[in-house]
């Protein structure tokens, strides 16, 4: 697939490396409660992940992406 798509790919990995970058970030996340990291995790990360949601879709809606491409059920999948 990143043969094929590299940009797709690229973006959907730099997303997601931030996400998971997140908690490494934290230098006191061992003083917050598991409701507390909750909270912080959704609130840094709810944003990236609806554009990244934004990102895939919009592919779809211009019909730029074929359904059942390799691509399209790569993006339905995630």
């Amino acid at each position: 697939m990143a043969e094929t798509f590299p940009e797709h790919v690229r973006f959907v990995l730099e997303a997601l490396r931030e996400v998971y970058r997140i908690p490494t970030r934290a230098p006191a996340k061992r003083a917050l409660t598991p409701e507390q990291r909750l909270l912080r995790h959704q609130a840094e990360n709810t944003p990236r992940m609806m554009a990244r949601e934004r990102w895939m879709q919009a592919p779809f809606g211009e019909q730029a992406i074929e359904s059942k491409s390799a691509l399209g059920a790569a993006i339905r999948t995630m």
